[in-house]
């Protein structure tokens, strides 16, 4: 089965070693609209087995999924991805100290 869409996706990463922000896109297949989690998933699932993040519940009671997606803080799980031309961005949130790239304490 063909993919109905191609997500192109950047991540805003944080290696801990360097202490600094490094960049990375993929381009994710959306075989139907999914959440910006799944998206992590599966970017970690195929792409790459280092990334991190965290994730709860899944039904956006929680708050473990919390991640700045296109400039503002929402809920991983709860943010709905259905295709588009535009770069989907997602990046830890500023206000917590992070361990790894959306790994927060």
């Amino acid at each position: 089965m063909a993919a109905r869409f191609s997500q192109e996706v950047c991540l805003k990463r944080y290696n801990p070693e360097e202490d600094k922000f490094y960049y990375q896109n993929f381009q994710v297949p959306l075989f139907s609209p999914t959440t910006a989690l799944n998206i992590l998933r599966y970017i970690y699932l195929n792409y790459d087995h280092s990334l991190s993040f965290n994730e709860g519940c899944g039904q956006g009671k929680c708050g473990c999924c919390l991640i700045k997606i296109n400039g503002q803080p929402r809920l991983a799980c709860n943010y709905i991805v259905t295709g588009s031309n535009q770069t989907l961005n997602l990046s830890p949130l500023d206000d917590r100290d992070l361990v790894v790239d959306f790994i927060t304490r």
